[in-house]
């Protein structure tokens, strides 16, 4: 709990924390625009939400962060969720072209939005596989970042 607690004011201030508190009492999750040091353009999370903790882990703990031997040219984001890995990456290879692909609506809304001001993101309503094939989307009750795939 005082872990979430200190993720939420790190990410998102204390406007953020409070409407992740008005959002559990509601159940109904605010989408706040938030502006950061080192990112560009304005974006939107979902609180509460895993949107928080995503950004947490990508952003502020650089989970993401490791060398390259070569700088890519075309990166994929399969499962893009709202974006962050995407935006994350063209921050960091401005150069190349990203592929963020999300199945699910509301996610693919917020990645919509979230990737609009940066030229090198191309959204895909869908899901990679292994074939060609029609797949369901299943919510296995863990937040709006798990959804998976299945045939």
């Amino acid at each position: 709990m005082i872990g979430n607690i200190k993720c939420y004011l790190r990410v998102v201030g204390v406007r953020g924390l409070v409407s992740a508190i008005k959002g559990k009492i509601t159940k109904t999750p605010a989408l706040l625009q938030i502006n950061r040091p080192g990112i560009k353009f304005p974006f939107f999370l979902r609180v509460p939400s895993s949107d928080v903790s995503t950004f947490d882990q990508i952003f502020i703990s650089q989970e993401y962060e490791f060398d390259v031997i070569s700088t890519p040219r075309i990166i994929v984001d399969a499962g893009a969720n709202i974006g962050l890995a995407s935006i994350y990456f063209s921050i960091k290879f401005p150069d190349a072209k990203i592929i963020a692909i999300e199945p699910e609506k509301s996610n693919l809304e917020i990645l919509r939005r979230n990737i609009a001001p940066y030229g090198n993101i191309i959204s895909v309503c869908g899901a990679l596989w292994h074939k060609n094939a029609r797949i369901n989307i299943i919510d296995p009750g863990s937040g709006k970042w798990g959804f998976m795939t299945q045939a």
